[in-house]
């Protein structure tokens, strides 16, 4: 297939090429900026399907590289599904990490882990580490590899506008027509950028409760493992090999959980290492 329009967005990730079919050039730019990491050049020749972002003039349509049709009311909604499909397609070039639904930092002592459901507090966490000048992994996604060090994934935080305002954060020009509502998009080159691949010490099980104060307390490592499990994705390693890999990174770190209503609070707390 040989494609010159101009509405093509690429990303690449180890050998493994990921497409989204635009309506126009600035839409692709656009769609560019969610991955600045990945972005490339269109190629000009394409081998196989891609994902597709139509507009029907009521609606915006993303049809799926298998076919599969969503329709959203807004283009910003749009945006959000085609980002998770890109994002999920990137990760299955990573087949020999563990993929863990955490955030993290890396610290003077080794990387902290984050784990915990959606609103838990992972990207509020993520954001402070990152403003305060520690490198971070992700506020959403890490990687996990046989030695029990974690990598970043460079994919940018989805996050509560009010988290920017309490920073006294502006979000990036380049990316305000991104965003649309209470969620925004952050750079963490913007803070302290991307952690380098670096040993855990220590992971947490986070629980946001409004108004609690901080608190953090042990955590057996039987208990730990069934939540490093739980938070295990795929397309990652498999199921066998990653809880190998999730026991040895519950023994190499040490495991905590934490209730916290203030999270400048509670990233301080966790990210202090001796």
């Amino acid at each position: 297939m040989v494609l010159s329009d101009p509405g093509l967005a690429a990303f690449a990730l180890n050998d493994r090429i990921v497409g989204v079919q635009t309506p126009d050039a600035g839409t692709a730019e656009l769609m560019a900026r969610l991955f600045p990491f990945f972005a490339i050049d269109p190629p000009t020749e394409w081998v196989g399907s891609i994902h597709q972002l139509s507009s029907t003039g009521d609606a915006w349509v993303v049809t799926e590289r298998g076919g599969e049709e969503a329709r959203f009311s807004t283009r910003v909604d749009a945006y959000d599904a085609l980002e998770f499909l890109v994002a999920c397609d990137l990760l299955k070039a990573l087949p020999d990490f563990v993929h863990l639904h955490a955030s993290g930092a890396e610290t003077a002592a080794g990387a902290v882990l984050a784990i915990g459901e959606s609103g838990a507090g992972k990207s509020s966490l993520a954001l402070h580490w990152s403003l305060t000048g520690l490198p971070v992994f992700g506020d959403d996604i890490v990687l996990l590899d046989e030695a029990a060090t974690v990598h970043p994934f460079q994919r940018l935080f989805d996050i509560h506008r009010d988290r920017l305002v309490e920073y006294d954060q502006a979000m990036a020009p380049d990316l305000a027509d991104l965003a649309d509502g209470e969620e925004v998009w952050f750079d963490p080159e913007v803070g302290a950028g991307w952690a380098r691949p670096t040993p855990i010490a220590r992971i947490a099980l986070i629980r946001y409760e409004p108004d609690a104060p901080c608190s953090m307390s042990s955590m057996s490592k039987p208990e730990m493992l069934a939540a490093l499990a739980a938070s295990a994705m795929a397309p990652g390693l498999a199921s066998a090999a990653a809880f190998d890999r999730l026991i040895q990174l519950c023994r190499a770190a040490e495991t905590v959980k934490v209730t916290f209503g203030d999270s400048r609070e509670a990233a301080a707390t966790l990210a202090a290492l001796s």
